[in-house]
């Protein structure tokens, strides 16, 4: 334990703290101790309200945010993290209302909580509640609403096998709207895996899925890779990180299957790469004649 010696102690001081001890039947160091404790007591904890604990638990997770959102490349050639440059994003006028929420001295809205999720990936409701990830990926167990979403622009998507040794390795899907660089992530959960010993129902929904690539090939821009790190868990990266990974690796095996040609990883599903290769791409519809009365009339 700690040692306290003080020099230059009064005498007259000295002789009343020995009186003290004296009257209580106390040794002079545990009536110095007694004193000291008495005079500076264990400080306790403030009670907060549940608005102060709100604010305070959400005004970490919007530094997580924002250190996150450094740490995963989302600031090219910009301020890494700059308050400012969320600030404009959610349209406040000053950056004072994002710096109070960082603070923990004001609530974060739920128009900013949206605001911030549609400019940077992220959950709303992670910021507002800690619910869920801090940064969703989406059961494409129903693929066709990820890949055809209702809102208009000009996607790429990037199909990633999350794993480069043969088993059952998940599909992890980036879609990226360079109309606004916007981003969404989705994962197939169960429905189906890239690799060995998922059974017949499995093979069958991966060709189904293969099957409707090729179908739609035609408007939706494709490009596949392998991730070379094994057992890496999702949610907690903004797309970026993936994108730009030194674990990321370029690879055919998309380009592969849909001709009928099966990747090192599977075996066993010769009978489905038939169908694929048999299966033909889709074409864009051609356009639609006229209407008979948006045509000229004939000459009499």
């Amino acid at each position: 334990m700690a040692k306290i010696q003080v020099r230059n102690f009064p005498d007259d001081v000295y002789a009343r703290i020995a009186q003290a001890a004296a009257d209580k039947e106390r040794s002079i160091e545990g009536e110095v101790r007694y004193a000291l404790m008495q005079a500076y007591p264990e400080r306790q904890p403030a009670t907060l309200s549940l608005r102060e604990r709100w604010q305070r638990e959400t005004a970490g997770r919007l530094q997580h945010l924002i250190a996150q959102l450094d740490t995963d490349g989302f600031w090219p050639r910009r301020t890494p993290g700059s308050v400012l440059l969320l600030a404009r994003l959610i349209r406040h006028d000053t950056p004072a209302y994002l710096m109070d929420c960082l603070d923990g001295a004001a609530p974060l809205s739920f128009d900013a909580a949206q605001r911030l999720a549609a400019d940077t990936g992220c959950s709303a409701d992670w910021l507002v509640d800690g619910k869920g990830d801090m940064f969703p990926v989406h059961d494409l167990s129903h693929y066709h609403e990820f890949f055809q979403p209702e809102r208009s622009g000009n996607y790429r998507f990037h199909l990633i096998r999350l794993g480069k040794e043969p088993g059952l390795k998940p599909l992890f899907c980036i879609r990226h709207n360079r109309a606004d660089n916007s981003y969404a992530m989705g994962q197939v959960m169960g429905h189906f895996y890239l690799g060995e010993g998922m059974g017949s129902g499995g093979m069958g929904n991966l060709m189904r899925f293969l099957q409707y690539l090729k179908k739609h090939s035609w408007r939706l821009s494709l490009e596949s890779y392998i991730w070379d790190e094994e057992d890496h868990e999702t949610g907690g990266h903004h797309p970026c990180f993936y994108l730009d990974s030194e674990h990321l690796r370029e690879s055919s095996w998309l380009e592969h299957m849909l001709t009928g040609s099966a990747p090192a990883w599977i075996s066993g599903f010769s009978w489905h790469l038939d169908q694929l290769k048999n299966t033909p791409y889709g074409q864009r519809e051609p356009a639609q004649d006229q209407p008979d009365e948006a045509k000229p009339a004939p000459e009499p």
